[in-house]
């Protein structure tokens, strides 16, 4: 179980389920801080086996993905439940048992982080480059975003198609939580599904490794 909630199901007439949720049921779940981004997470109902529409109930809920959550959750956090469009719940964090998912950041950090993001979407505007952690944002020719990271690996021949997949991975993890502590990146309108693009070296004799959007995985070299 990844962490404790206190769900609140909606009434019927408010749009919420005819027939009772059982222990283990597993609705998409976004939270409001990271609009956008869904997951699934099995609900297990403490105390209990069932709910009815319109019961308050505790639960431990076991998300399915990760991406966008990593080091993105904090207590009391909101989130919505939702089967298919219909919102038929609300929920809010009480406790994280998997550590992995709670913000990294202090309340210093974050403001500090706000004020470098907003200036690098500005700089991304006029076609210059403000790295905020090591990671550029830039806009291409049809007005869509690219984030692009550098590896870690000071050399090239250790990089492998494993590792260069992990470290697109942290990058899109990276990007989520930049979305959840600003708004400015829904003013693109690919916002949730950028380019990522991963790189060896933020330099002339740079050269990009691979590339993810929503279409999937596109090698740029041979690895």
């Amino acid at each position: 179980m990844d962490f404790e909630a206190l769900l609140n199901y909606k009434p019927i007439d408010q749009g919420g389920r005819t027939t009772k949720a059982i222990t283990g049921y597993r609705p998409h779940i976004e939270f409001d801080h990271i609009p956008g981004f869904l997951t699934s997470g099995a609900q297990r109902f403490l105390d209990q086996e069932e709910v009815d529409a319109g019961e308050i109930v505790k639960a431990e809920i076991a998300i399915a993905t990760y991406y966008g959550i990593v080091g993105n959750l904090n207590l009391d956090d909101t989130f919505t439940f939702s089967e298919g469009k219909n919102v038929i719940g609300t929920g809010r964090i009480t406790n994280i048992f998997n550590k992995n998912l709670l913000n990294v950041y202090s309340q210093k950090q974050v403001n500090n982080l706000i004020i470098r993001l907003e200036s690098a979407i500005k700089f991304a505007h006029i076609n210059k480059v403000l790295l905020v952690q090591n990671i550029k944002i830039s806009i291409d020719s049809n007005k869509d975003l690219i984030i692009t990271g550098f590896s870690k690996s000071q050399n090239f021949d250790m990089i492998s198609k494993k590792s260069a997949l992990l470290e697109i991975n942290e990058l899109k993890n990276t990007y989520s939580h930049w979305i959840g502590i600003i708004p400015s990146f829904k003013n693109f309108r690919n916002y949730i599904n950028p380019t990522f693009v991963l790189s060896y070296m933020e330099s002339k004799n740079g050269f990009g490794i691979c590339m993810a959007n929503k279409d999937g995985i596109t090698w740029l070299i041979e690895l």
